[in-house]
C-alpha cells in the first residue's frame, strides 16, 4: 500500500478523490453521473453556427470578392507603363489584374478575399484535427501506470 503523502500526490496530479484512488469500487452518486458521461459533440462553432456552414461561407465569401475582383479587371482594363531604368526609351507595360489592384488600390480587398478564404477552410479543418490531437493523447490510466511505478 502506498504511503498517504504519495496518494494525496497522485490525486492532485490526476484531480480525483482520494476516495476513487484507494476504493476498488467506485459509487457514482446522480450528480457525479453526469461527469462521467460522455457528453456528445457540439458542432456549434462562434456564433451558435455549424462549423462547416461558417467555415463554407467564409471561404465562398473570398472566392466570391476574388471572383468579383477579376471580373471587373477584365471589363475595365487597366494598362501601366513605366520606364526601366538604366535604358532609353524602354518602357515595360503591366495589364490584366495585377495591373486593375495597383491602379485602384485594392490590394487590401484581395488580402481580405483570401484572409477570409484561409479562416473558412481553418474553421472547416480544425475540429477534424482536434479529434486526431485527442486521438493521439494517451489515456488517465497510462498516466497513472507512468506515476505510480515513479511515485511507489
Amino acid at each position: 500500500m502506498p504511503d498517504t503523502e504519495n496518494i494525496i500526490q497522485l490525486s492532485k496530479l490526476f484531480h480525483v478523490s482520494i476516495d476513487y484512488l484507494l476504493k476498488d469500487e467506485i459509487e457514482v452518486h446522480e450528480n457525479d453521473a453526469t461527469m462521467f458521461e460522455e457528453k456528445p459533440q457540439n458542432s456549434e462553432g462562434f456564433l451558435g453556427i455549424s462549423n462547416n456552414y461558417l467555415g463554407i461561407s467564409l471561404s465562398l465569401m473570398g472566392l466570391f470578392g476574388i471572383l468579383i475582383i477579376g471580373i471587373l479587371s477584365s471589363i475595365f482594363p487597366v494598362e501601366i507603363s513605366t520606364a526601366i531604368a538604366g535604358e532609353e526609351n524602354s518602357t515595360r507595360i503591366t495589364s490584366g489584374i495585377s495591373a486593375f489592384i495597383e491602379h485602384n488600390n485594392v490590394e487590401w480587398l484581395i488580402v481580405l478575399c483570401v484572409s477570409f478564404v484561409l479562416m473558412g477552410i481553418a474553421i472547416i479543418v480544425y475540429p477534424y484535427m482536434k479529434e486526431k490531437i485527442i486521438m493521439r493523447q494517451p489515456s488517465f490510466e497510462h498516466y497513472l501506470k507512468k506515476s505510480s511505478r515513479k511515485l511507489f
